[in-house]
């Protein structure tokens, strides 16, 4: 018989996994910390997980949709988070049993992507930065679906934070891309979950768009390269 794995188990092992991930890209991690381990400015906060880094630090907090859906500290605490420089806070929702397997043929392909990242291109220049931020990770996210089947690559049941960094492990995205879309993968699980701001900074919202257009070309190119490979 299968054990059931409740959802406090499933948090727990995301926990682990996302501590041993900031520990190989050299952060400080402390899973549980108490009081005395925490900065003033978090004091009081149950958390789950800090990482310290070099240029950053991150609170990580990990729940279920149902734990979510309860819980009253989250707003206070990523105002705190937000508020404090060289801070951020990093928001998983894990409830695997509710994700869509949506198999690739469904992702958008390069045609629609071009589209609609020269829409969101146009939103940002007019100064609509909201909606230009969730078209663009709309379609990294439809692009690195893409990327990942071109690659051989099983992306099924994972959440975008997810596909970012099996296509990290997988060498198929680079250091540097994989912050910048993990931030953005991030940015984008607050807004819609009302608990944070979208990016105000014109430039952040162009560099995100130069990466998904660098995936786009990326995608064409293997797109051909499987077409040669198969004529």
């Amino acid at each position: 018989m299968t054990a059931v794995i409740t959802d406090l188990q499933r948090e727990q092992r995301k926990i682990q996994s996302l501590a041993r991930e900031y520990r190989k890209s050299g952060y400080h991690v402390v899973v549980m910390p108490t009081d005395t381990e925490l900065p003033p400015f978090l004091q009081g906060f149950k958390l789950d997980l800090i990482a310290i880094g070099a240029k950053e630090s991150v609170v990580v907090q990990v729940e279920s949709r149902e734990s979510l859906a309860g819980s009253s500290e989250l707003p206070e605490l990523t105002t705190r988070v937000n508020e404090q420089p060289g801070w951020r806070i990093e928001l998983v929702v894990t409830n695997p049993r509710e994700r869509t397997h949506l198999p690739v043929d469904k992702a958008w392909d390069t045609a629609t992507i071009a589209r609609h990242l020269t829409t969101a291109k146009q939103l940002a220049d007019a100064g609509k930065l909201d909606a230009a931020f969730l078209l663009i990770w709309a379609s990294i996210e439809a692009a690195l679906r893409r990327l990942g089947h071109y690659q051989g690559v099983s992306l099924r049941g994972l959440s975008p934070s997810e596909i970012v960094t099996q296509l990290t492990v997988d060498g198929i995205l680079s250091d540097t891309d994989y912050r910048l879309l993990r931030e953005a993968a991030d940015t984008r699980n607050r807004v819609v979950h009302g608990l944070g701001e979208f990016p105000s900074d014109p430039e952040s919202v162009n560099q995100v768009l130069a990466t998904a257009e660098g995936l786009l070309e990326e995608i064409e190119a293997e797109r051909h390269h499987n077409n040669q490979d198969n004529s």
